[in-house]
C-alpha cells in the first residue's frame, strides 16, 4: 500500500504532503485540491511504467539520466490543450529561466517493505514533456527503483513494466452511457477509462467480471439487489459484436424459476443504478492495488450515498485493495473515522487530518441540532440509533452476525444512526426534537460507560449503559485475538511460519494480561471492567505484535471491529446478547426482516 504522497509544482498545489492509509477520504470544496492529489497519484503510475518501459533493460547510466518522452495525446489521466497547464500557474521556468519541474513522490509499505520512489516531469513543449526518477539530493542520479518491484516472473523474465510497483486505477465520476457497446481490449478499455468515459465501457466490464468468475458476478448481482431490488442479466457478447447487458425490473419470487418483471438494457437504469453499477464492475474486474475513486456519490440520492460507501470500503477489503476517495457528501463524512478524512481548505498547501470527532462535526453541514436529513432519514426509517461512532456499528452487526441474527444484520447494514461521540445528553436531545413531528419513532442510544443515571426504557425510547469501560473492553478475549492473528498469519505463509507467529502472540497476551483474565475473559475483574479497551489494551497489543513478527500493522484502531467477526457465539458476553435482544425487540418489533414498516405498522 501507499503511505505518504508528495506533490510539488503540479496544477494547483505549489508543494503538499498528504499521509495516506488503508482508505482515506478527501473532503473539500470544490478547486480545493481533491482531485489533483488523485490525479496525481494516477499520473506518477503513468509516468513510472512510461520510463520503466523505454529504461528496464538499459544499464548505461546516461540513458538512466534520460528523461521519457510522454506525448499530451499519451497523457490519458487529463485531457489538455497545452502540457503547460499541469504546472502551478502554468509556470514552467523561474525568474533565472530554470526549469521548473513537477515532482511526485510516493512512499509505501510492501508487507514489511518500505520504499520511496518518486517521479519528475519536465516540460519539453505544448505537445510533450520528459519524465525520469527524481534526482535525490543534488547529485545527477535518480532514485532507484525498489529492489522488490524487479524480480524477475515465474519464467525468468523481466517484470512487465505496467505491474512493476503498486497496481494504481482511477475511477472517474460517471459522465453518460452509451446505448450501444461493442467488446474492445484492455488498452483501449482502461484508456477510455483513464479519460473519464467509464460509462462507455460498462458493459465491457460486466461481461469481464461475468466471463472471470460466476462466484465474483454473483456477488456483484446479490449488492445491486440489495441496492435496488431489481436482478441483472448476466451478459452476453452476441454475434453482431454488441455486448447485451440488461436488468429485470423487479425480484422474482423464491418459488418462481422466471422473473415476471420487464427486462430492459441497462441504459434504461437511473444515474444512481448507473454509478453504482459502474462502481462493483469496476471493483470486481480490478482486484487489489490502489483505487481511486472521484465522487463516487456522484448522482446518488443522500439515503444511498452511505450505503455505497458502505459497499465500498466492504468491497475493497474483500479484495485487499486500497481505498481513496474523494467526496463532497455529508454522508459518508459521517460514515469515516476522524484518521480517516483529509480535509482540503482552499488557500491551505496541505490537507489537514483531523485531530478529533469534533472536528468531524464541525466539517458537517448541520444547521441545528437536527438536519433536514435527519428529518428525511426518521420519516423513512421511523426508528434511529445512537452510538458514539462508526465502529460501535461495526461492532454491534458483527456480532449479530456471529449470534446468527440475520434480520438484525440486515437492519444495521443501512440504519438510520446519529453518531453521539458517547455523549447521552446530545442523543436525548437529537431524538427529542425529532419525535414530536415524527409519530411512533423509535430510538436505541447506547453509549461507553459514564455518570448517566435513569436511563430511559419506556415505548418510544431506550438507553443502554456498557457496565465495562467501552464497547472495546468485550473483544479482550484471547482466543478470539489468537484466532484472528492465525488468520492473518495463514494468508502469509506455511504452518511453520503460522505456529511461530501464533506463539509471539500468545506470549505478549500471557504477559499483558493477569492468569485470571487469560483464563476468564467473561468474568469481573478491573483490567477488562476499567481498562480503555481500545486505546489501553489491544492497539498497544497489536502495535508490540507486528513490531514483533516485523509487519505492516493490519489491525489499527478502526479495523477493531474484524474481532468481533471471527468470534465465537460462545466467545461473546452475556451483556452483549442482553444489548442485541433488547434492540433487535425495540427497533425491529411490527417490522420485516429489513427493518422497514410492515403492513401492521402502516395501520
Amino acid at each position: 500500500m501507499i503511505t505518504r504522497l508528495t506533490i510539488r509544482n503540479f496544477k494547483g498545489l505549489k508543494e503538499t504532503h498528504i499521509e495516506l492509509a488503508d482508505h482515506l477520504v478527501f473532503i473539500g470544496a470544490n478547486n480545493s485540491g481533491k482531485s489533483t492529489a488523485i490525479q496525481a497519484i494516477s499520473l506518477w503510475r503513468q509516468a513510472t511504467s512510461k520510463w520503466l518501459e523505454k529504461r528496464l533493460e538499459t544499464k548505461a547510466r546516461g540513458k538512466l539520466r534520460t528523461g521519457v518522452p510522454i506525448s499530451r495525446s499519451d497523457l490519458t489521466v487529463l485531457p489538455l490543450k497545452d502540457m503547460r497547464q499541469m504546472w502551478y500557474d502554468c509556470r514552467v521556468q523561474d525568474e533565472k529561466s530554470k526549469k521548473i519541474t513537477i515532482e511526485l513522490i510516493l512512499e509505501g509499505d510492501d508487507d514489511g517493505k518500505k520504499w520511496v520512489f518518486g517521479m519528475e516531469l519536465e516540460y519539453q513543449g505544448p505537445e510533450q514533456i520528459y519524465c525520469r526518477p527524481l534526482h535525490e539530493d543534488e547529485s545527477k542520479e535518480g532514485m532507484v527503483v525498489p529492489a522488490h518491484w524487479m524480480l524477475p516472473a515465474l519464467d525468468g523474465k523481466s517484470p512487465n513494466p505496467a505491474e512493476v510497483g503498486p497496481k494504481i486505477l482511477l475511477l472517474p465520476a460517471l459522465a453518460g452511457l452509451r446505448r450501444q457497446e461493442e467488446r474492445t481490449n484492455d488498452n483501449s478499455l482502461n484508456t477510455w477509462i483513464s479519460e473519464g468515459r467509464a460509462g462507455d465501457v460498462l458493459r465491457n466490464l460486466l461481461l469481464r467480471v461475468a466471463e472471470r468468475s460466476s462466484d465474483e458476478w454473483e456477488k456483484l448481482t446479490q449488492k445491486i439487489e440489495r441496492q435496488f431490488q431489481i436482478e441483472l442479466v448476466k451478459p452476453a457478447f452476441l454475434n453482431t459484436g454488441e455486448i447485451r447487458a440488461e436488468f429485470y425490473t423487479g425480484l422474482r419470487s423464491k418459488k418462481s424459476a422466471k422473473n415476471p418483471y420487464p427486462c430492459l438494457d441497462i441504459a434504461m437504469g437511473g444515474s444512481g443504478f448507473h454509478q453504482t453499477l459502474l462502481i462493483l464492475a469496476f471493483l470486481y474486474d480490478q482486484p487489489g492495488g490502489v483505487l481511486l475513486f472521484d465522487e463516487p456519490d456522484a448522482h446518488l440520492e443522500v439515503i444511498r450515498q452511505r450505503e455505497v460507501y458502505q459497499m465500498l470500503r466492504e468491497t475493497s477489503e474483500e479484495r485487499h485493495a486500497q481505498l481513496i476517495v474523494c467526496s463532497h457528501s455529508e454522508k459518508i463524512l459521517d460514515e469515516v473515522s476522524f484518521e480517516n478524512i483529509r480535509a482540503f481548505y482552499p488557500g491551505e498547501s496541505s490537507p489537514l487530518p483531523l485531530a478529533g470527532p469534533q472536528q468531524v462535526s464541525y466539517l458537517r453541514k448541520a444547521l441545528t441540532e437536527v438536519s433536514s436529513a435527519d428529518f428525511y432519514y426518521a420519516r423513512l426509517r421511523k426508528k434511529v440509533l445512537y452510538v458514539e461512532d462508526y465502529t460501535d456499528l461495526s461492532i454491534l452487526k458483527a456480532w449479530a452476525g456471529v449470534l446468527g441474527m440475520t434480520d438484525l444484520v440486515q437492519y444495521l447494514e443501512s440504519p438510520f444512526v446519529h453518531y453521539i461521540g458517547n455523549d447521552l445528553g446530545k442523543a436525548r436531545k437529537h431524538f427529542h426534537a425529532l419525535s414530536p413531528a415524527i409519530p411512533g419513532l423509535r430510538g436505541f442510544i447506547l453509549v461507553d460507560r459514564g455518570d448517566y443515571k435513569n436511563l430511559a426504557n419506556n415505548h418510544g425510547l431506550r438507553e443502554f449503559m456498557w457496565t465495562r469501560r467501552e464497547i472495546e473492553n468485550y473483544l479482550i478475549v484471547p482466543e478470539t485475538i489468537l484466532r484472528w492473528c492465525r488468520k492473518q498469519a495463514s494468508q502469509q505463509g506455511g504452518e511453520l511460519f503460522e505456529a511461530g507467529e501464533i506463539k509471539k502472540a500468545e506470549e505478549l497476551l500471557r504477559r499483558r494480561l493477569a492468569p485470571e483474565v487469560y483464563d476468564e475473559p467473561m468474568g469481573v475483574n478491573p483490567v477488562l471492567q476499567d481498562t480503555k479497551g481500545s486505546d489501553g489494551f489491544l492497539v498497544p497489543f497489536f502495535t508490540d505484535y507486528h513490531k514483533a513478527i516485523q509487519r505492516y500493522n493490519a489491525m489499527p484502531k478502526n479495523r477493531l471491529h474484524e474481532l468481533a467477526s471471527v468470534m465465537t457465539a460462545k466467545e461473546v458476553h452475556p451483556e452483549i446478547k442482553e444489548v442485541l435482544s433488547s434492540l433487535r425487540e425495540h427497533l425491529l418489533s411490527g417490522s420485516d426482516d429489513t427493518g422497514k414498516p410492515s403492513d401492521r405498522d402502516a395501520d
